[in-house]
């Protein structure tokens, strides 16, 4: 089972690398596409209309692929008054039910997109004449993501193997 997890541990962080270079590509279109933007505007008069939607469509699909790092990091924010509780058992059964909810909810994404998503394939964009479909699909995509990655934690937190959140400062402690 050791070398099944590793193996699988070492593709998903292959895929957390893909996910971070892909952000960081999106990152400079929005920028690009958002100085473009300005620089035309204002300086030369003349805005560029699809440097709008470029940047938005980038950083929605940025956005999504933050998203899905986040979920495999363990850096979204979370109520942890639970976790001081002093029974492994306990804390335990409260890990397995939160990510017992965040995989509803990224099964609930995930599926209604499949739904949503043929339904955005005949609108275009004002601009580009795009198919909406494919700004849509980000939710899709990495509500899949999400959901592995989800999984990931699931089966390492009942294996008892999970990954530790880094400590964080709080204005409570």
């Amino acid at each position: 089972m050791k070398k099944g997890t590793d193996i699988l541990s070492k593709m998903l962080q292959s895929l957390e690398i893909v996910l971070e270079v892909i952000a960081s590509i999106l990152l400079a279109i929005f920028c690009i596409a958002v100085m473009s933007q300005v620089i035309t505007r204002f300086v030369f008069s003349a805005p560029l209309a699809w440097t709008e939607e470029i940047s938005k469509y980038s950083f929605i699909y940025m956005l999504f692929t933050g998203c899905s790092v986040g979920v495999r990091r363990l850096s979204h924010y979370s109520f942890d008054a639970f976790a001081k509780v002093k029974s492994a058992k306990v804390k335990k059964l409260i890990s397995v039910l939160a990510l017992a909810l965040q995989i509803g909810f990224f099964g609930f994404l995930l599926y209604t997109s499949i739904l949503f998503i043929p339904q955005m394939d005949a609108r275009l964009s004002p601009v580009l004449r795009m198919r909406m479909s494919i700004p849509y699909s980000s939710i899709l995509v990495f509500s899949a993501v999400g959901l592995i990655f989800t999984l990931e934690h699931a089966v390492r937190t009942i294996i008892g193997k999970e990954l530790v959140k880094e400590k964080e400062e709080s204005y409570l402690d």
